[in-house]
């Protein structure tokens, strides 16, 4: 706490749109949630469709226990600065947070001049970092990275910040369905694709698709059997629908980490660049049964379903979540 008692500010960027998705927005709140006892959180996020925030973003945020505000701008450059000025009015310097693959070092650095220290959540390596904490929830080498000598690197899955409702204890329910989610925007369409490749592979199990508002389910997926589409799900029911699910389809992001909390069997792919190295990491530990490029696949590593990954070498979120809210309260207090 501040001399005077009150909580320090913890400031946090996660820009999302139809256009980008709502993956950093996500894990963004999640980690609000996980430093809300410590921290005053406020989140602030860009979107480059010019579309206002939804209430799905603001619920996300409510149930971190954080704010969460719209940054007005029709450029990244005035979104760049128009979140400069949002450091430059904080009463204190605040712990900041970006959490995006675009931020270059000029701006980090802007950003963390204005900061008691800036944490950048990051699993890309393409760009150099000035950080004072650089965390990769991707377990990747720090000798991959550019980075100033005072950075602080984290890297692993374990480090992954996670909405409260996937750490609390796994409800003993009979698993039996598919569950399918391309992510909250799906600007390839990808659920379209899948979903019918699916139920050929598996025609019994119930297939239950998550999809945010603004993902397009097409008429190839209308009517199909023991099929059912369900939109804007808050975290309490992702939980409850992989408690029950014998199968988790994804493509190789935070989904798949959520699904492991919960013990459910992933089977995962790709469809972006910034995909490939948690997906080969996957692969590696045999965390997953692996699909390849979901533009492309045709779901064949599905049809032998008789050696799913075992649960043995899944990540401790709970251990690396204790680590981050230490190493949080650090930078505070320097």
């Amino acid at each position: 706490m501040t001399c005077d008692g009150r909580l320090p500010e913890l400031l946090m960027r996660a820009d999302a749109s139809g256009q980008t998705g709502f993956g950093h927005l996500v894990r963004t709140c999640a980690m609000a949630g996980n430093m809300r006892r410590d921290f005053l959180c406020r989140i602030y996020s860009w979107d480059s469709t010019g579309a206002p925030l939804s209430d799905w973003a603001r619920q996300q945020a409510a149930d971190a226990g954080a704010e969460i505000s719209a940054i007005e701008a029709s450029t990244m450059q005035d979104a760049d600065r128009a979140f400069i000025d949002i450091l430059d009015a904080s009463p204190e310097p605040p712990l900041t947070v970006l959490d995006n693959y675009y931020f270059q070092a000029d701006y980090q650095h802007e950003v963390r001049r204005r900061s008691k220290a800036l944490i950048c959540l990051d699993d890309m390596h393409d760009r150099h970092f000035v950080a004072d904490l650089l965390i990769s929830f991707v377990p990747l080498p720090r000798s991959l990275f550019s980075m100033d000598r005072h950075t602080q690197f984290l890297s692993g899955f374990r480090y992954a910040s996670l909405r409260e409702p996937f750490m609390l204890p796994r409800r003993n329910l009979p698993r039996g369905s598919v569950v399918v989610a391309m992510g909250g925007a799906d600007p390839l369409g990808l659920t379209d694709r899948i979903v019918p490749m699916l139920r050929k592979a598996m025609p019994e199990p119930v297939i239950e698709i998550v999809a945010g508002a603004g993902v397009r389910i097409g008429s190839a997926i209308d009517g199909l059997y023991r099929t059912v589409v369900h939109r804007n799900l808050n975290a309490g029911e992702m939980a409850a629908l992989f408690d029950r699910a014998m199968l988790g389809v994804f493509p190789a992001s935070t989904i798949c980490l959520e699904a492991f909390a919960r013990q459910c069997p992933v089977a995962a792919g790709f469809f972006t660049d910034n995909q490939l190295d948690f997906y080969r990491t996957g692969v590696e530990q045999g965390l997953f049964i692996p699909l390849g490029d979901l533009r492309t696949t045709d779901l064949s590593p599905l049809r032998n379903l008789s050696a799913l990954p075992s649960a043995d070498n899944l990540p401790d979120f709970q251990a690396g979540r204790a680590e981050l809210i230490s190493l949080f309260r650090q930078l505070a207090d320097d």
